[in-house]
């Protein structure tokens, strides 16, 4: 009877303590209702986009998203960007002809990433700071100049396979279809290639996805966004569409893997 009872003892023992690695496993991730991670999204649209991408990856438990237009953020509506574990540029196509981001703001941003900050730059994000703007791409690994010639399509391979961003907090090793996307006459420098488009020659200019850690700070260039929005002329022109799951689940890999938690 009394080996019974330390049996049924010891069985207890063993659930609480699976109970309690599990409890901190999702904690990693963040729980029902606790954001993980904090997100300053800088937008040109709607200011939604990048929640909306997050909700299809099923991940809106996961991440908290703040989000400020890009005419207010070179004006100076931050002097500090500590409060953010990531700052995402984007996502839409067409991030251009807008605002400079000026030597301030690029010199917060850098000294932002030096000191353990991540940054995600979308589809013409980049290309854009370069072209309005101080040099920003250092951090980033990736050069942008006009005369660089453009990668693109919807299918993409890994040459980066067992890099963490492609498992945490989803898996999505499985993915080869991307929404049609393209660089903006990219090249890659200090930058690791994660996926690059299938149909184009292996090379420094064809990548759908790059990783750097740049002092103690993490950036991220994916050119997710090109098939969401359109900007021509000052129009917004009626043509989203959004991503399919896998594709969601890997930008938000890329938020965890900016904020270094992955």
């Amino acid at each position: 009877m009394e080996g019974r009872k330390q049996l049924r003892q010891l069985m207890a023992a063993l659930l609480l303590v699976t109970a309690l690695i599990t409890v901190g496993a999702v904690g990693t991730y963040g729980q029902a209702g606790t954001a993980s991670i904090r997100i300053l999204h800088v937008t040109i649209v709607s200011g939604a986009e990048v929640s909306r991408v997050i909700t299809i990856a099923g991940a809106k438990d996961l991440v908290s998203v703040d989000s400020v237009s890009l005419h207010d953020l070179c004006g100076g509506a931050f002097s500090s960007l500590g409060d953010y574990d990531v700052v995402v540029f984007g996502i839409n196509d067409g991030y251009e002809d807008h605002d400079s981001l000026g030597a301030g703001l690029v010199a917060m941003l850098d000294h932002y990433v030096i000191n353990g900050g991540g940054i995600v730059w979308t589809h013409d994000s980049l290309e854009w700071g370069e072209d309005h703007g101080p040099e920003i791409e250092a951090a980033a690994g990736v050069d942008y100049e006009q005369d660089h010639r453009r990668s693109g399509g919807d299918e993409v391979e890994f040459p980066g396979w067992t890099h963490p961003i492609l498992r945490q907090p989803y898996n999505v090793r499985r993915m080869d279809k991307v929404q049609g996307t393209h660089t903006t006459g990219g090249r890659v420098t200090t930058a690791t290639v994660i996926a690059r488009f299938v149909g184009d020659r292996p090379s420094s200019y064809n990548f759908y996805l790059t990783v750097n850690e740049y002092g103690a700070g993490r950036v991220v260039v994916t050119q997710i966004g090109h098939s969401f929005w359109g900007y021509w002329d000052g129009r917004q022109t009626p043509t989203t569409i959004w991503p399919e799951r896998l594709e969601a689940q890997l930008f938000v890999n890329c938020l965890f893997w900016a904020a270094g938690r992955t």
